[in-house]
């Protein structure tokens, strides 16, 4: 097996993986507050993923309250980096 399809192969598997998180986090959050802001918090937690995040949103033009809530998020972590 050539790696092209090795590595279409492995975006399909990763994408069905996507695809059932999205669903149980769509299921476990749908009246459950506290484990949205959890998961939310978990993902935002890591500096790589959230400058990614928060590129894209600006890249898509999200809505001023999007956008805001990410510069909070921004600069709260920078505050947590900056105190360790």
């Amino acid at each position: 097996m050539d790696i092209e399809k090795q590595m279409k192969e492995l975006s399909m598997r990763i994408s069905m993986l996507g695809h059932v998180q999205m669903t149980l986090v769509d299921h476990f959050t749908a009246n459950d507050n506290d484990l949205m802001r959890k998961i939310m918090a978990s993902m935002l937690s890591n500096d790589g993923f959230r400058d990614d995040f928060t590129v894209h949103l600006n890249d898509l033009e999200a809505p001023d309250e999007v956008k805001l809530f990410m510069q909070e998020v921004n600069e709260f972590m920078l505050t947590l980096n900056e105190e360790e």
